[in-house]
């Protein structure tokens, strides 16, 4: 999982024999495990098991049947909501931001038609659409400066106060 946190410097194949190898000898128990596995198993690929940890993250703190831990009533997993929403955003919709430079490969679920969220890069707000065909970014006009971006390695710079849209 460390790998995450520096995907770049790791080879898709480097990257996907390491999921190969540790995915199926870790415990998955952990409140955390289930976000960043959504992120790794989308990254090599594997949409069905991305998209089952991300239901788990998501509603281990509702369904007490997604892990079996009985648990529920002690209260919430901060872990999974924050993994929640890092398997959305770091996952699914494949953010990084490196030296400035957002970036996207975005893969939603079969099952999901949009996503949309906001973040901040180098003090801009930038919001956020992807749909199976488009990625939409929206610099907020008050941005301090353009925003550079990259979509399935498609450069785009985008001003304060326009919007980019680019097929995928």
């Amino acid at each position: 999982m460390a790998m995450l946190l520096y995907r770049r410097e790791f080879s898709d194949e480097v990257f996907a024999a390491n999921q190969r190898f540790y995915y199926p000898r870790t415990m998955n128990f952990s409140s955390m495990s289930y976000g960043l596995n959504a992120i790794a198993c989308k990254e090599v690929g594997d949409m069905d098991e991305a998209y089952k940890n991300f239901l788990i993250t998501a509603g281990m703190d509702i369904d007490e049947e997604l892990t079996g831990r009985r648990d529920t009533a002690q209260g919430m997993h901060g872990t999974a909501c924050g993994g929640a929403w890092l398997a959305v955003v770091f996952g699914f919709a494949g953010v990084q931001v490196h030296d400035g430079v957002l970036t996207l490969r975005p893969r939603l679920p079969q099952k999901w038609q949009a996503l949309r969220f906001t973040v901040m890069v180098s003090g801009s707000v930038c919001r956020v659409a992807v749909t199976p065909k488009e990625v939409s970014i929206a610099v907020d006009a008050a941005a301090a400066h353009a925003v550079d971006m990259v979509v399935d390695n498609q450069r785009k710079t985008v001003q304060p106060g326009a919007q980019a849209r680019i097929a995928v």
